[in-house]
């Protein structure tokens, strides 16, 4: 068993000290656009903020973790 565990995790890399990355979108008629990507946190809470000062609702924004 030991070996097959072993086996599944050849490939897999953990990276430590890299920066929570982000991106932004917003929805559309036509569905979910992209607004920004590669975005710290402290980026996209400012990309967020200028969003809702422009009047976009907040549920029309999604921000997802990308690594």
């Amino acid at each position: 068993m030991y070996s097959v565990l072993n086996q599944m995790a050849q490939g897999f890399t953990i990276k430590e000290n890299q920066p929570k990355l982000y991106k932004i979108e917003e929805e559309y008629t036509t569905g979910w656009v992209l607004i920004q990507t590669n975005l710290t946190q402290e980026q996209c809470k400012k990309q967020y903020d200028v969003l809702i000062n422009d009047g976009v609702s907040p549920q029309r924004i999604k921000i997802t973790r990308i690594s």
